[in-house]
């Protein structure tokens, strides 16, 4: 036959046991409990927010017409990741900046070819012949 009782999770810890592990809990929460760990933002190593170096990168063009420019700040966990960070957005703004001046030649160009295309079919021949289309 089996015992049942001896199969069964107790449904209330042992005295001794619960005592014993909530000191061992306690102890190793108090090892550091002001300490906090971060992440880094552009490698993803974790570090202690006390050894946080913080960059941060204001963009001259804002992403909405009419708002002043956000600036982005960073937690990173070195000066190297930090400069290499500041690097990759100042690539990422130099690229910004160059889609923007070509999509403004591609509207001027656009305006300048509807224009001379309205120019066209509003002017009449120029040897005077009527076109009878």
């Amino acid at each position: 036959d089996v015992n049942l009782e001896r199969c069964s999770t107790p449904v209330i810890a042992p005295k001794e046991s619960s005592s014993n592990d909530t000191q061992t809990q306690q102890s190793q929460r108090d090892l550091a409990p002001s300490e906090e760990k971060l992440c880094c933002y552009n490698c993803y190593k974790q570090f202690w927010k006390q050894f946080a170096v913080e960059r941060s990168f204001t963009s001259d063009l804002s992403t909405t017409p009419g708002l002043p420019p956000a600036t982005d700040r960073k937690l990173l966990c070195s000066e190297a990741c930090g400069d290499q960070w500041l690097g990759g957005m100042e690539k990422k703004a130099e690229a910004r900046r160059k889609r923007l001046e070509q999509m403004e030649a591609l509207k001027e160009a656009e305006r300048t070819l509807a224009a001379q295309q309205a120019d066209q079919t509003e002017a009449p021949p120029a040897d005077g012949a009527v076109d009878d289309a």
